[in-house]
């Protein structure tokens, strides 16, 4: 028996009550700590072999990068998830590294707002990699780190239109989708139903 992660209950919520409805190929990256990924394919909900599939966190970008806790080095979440944003601003927190890019002044706010661009641009390259192989009709962005995205947006579509094969249609199909808690609840309440279904 398999496993969910907590993203995919959210591509099946996204697939069936949001902005996925319309949609029968898709990837949904939440963002905050972690960095996670649901993918529907053909109006499915692909989790891969013990519902493994979807670390997107830990796809390997900078090889002499910093030490991610999963044990390897330079994965997506050790560039660009809250810790390492926080880490780079010099703040005890990614919530501390958004106020001080937001109203911060002189060289810490700048510092801020380089964290936030240089974690964007990572995102923006992990996101590259989704649409290069899968091209999905929509790349949904959410999670808890989304309230930062306008702090993120310009190293996101430099990151993803940059190393996108198809740049700007990629940041066409992207979209950012501030999904509720009730929308996550209502995916893992129909994942359990299907799972008891057979």
């Amino acid at each position: 028996m398999s496993v969910h992660n907590d993203v995919n209950t959210l591509a099946v919520a996204e697939y069936l009550f949001g902005a996925g409805r319309e949609a029968e190929d898709f990837a949904v990256v939440t963002l905050g700590p972690g960095i996670g990924l649901g993918l529907v394919i053909g109006g499915r909900l692909h989790d891969g072999a013990e519902g493994l599939a979807g670390e997107f966190g830990h796809i390997p970008l900078l090889p002499e990068g910093p030490q991610c806790h999963c044990g390897r080095r330079g994965c997506l979440e050790a560039l660009a998830g809250d810790d390492a944003i926080a880490r780079a601003a010099g703040t005890p927190s990614v919530a501390a590294a958004a106020d001080l890019a937001r109203s911060g002044e002189g060289t810490a706010q700048r510092s801020a707002r380089r964290a936030f661009r240089d974690a964007g641009e990572w995102i923006g390259r992990g996101l590259a990699v989704i649409d290069n192989i899968l091209a999905p009709e929509l790349i949904l962005l959410s999670g808890e780190g989304i309230t930062a995205y306008d702090l993120l947006s310009e190293g996101i579509a430099s990151g993803l239109g940059d190393c996108a094969f198809e740049g700007a249609r990629a940041l066409e199909r992207l979209r950012i989708d501030s999904a509720d808690v009730n929308l996550w609840a209502r995916g893992a309440a129909c994942l359990a139903i299907q799972r008891s279904l057979g």
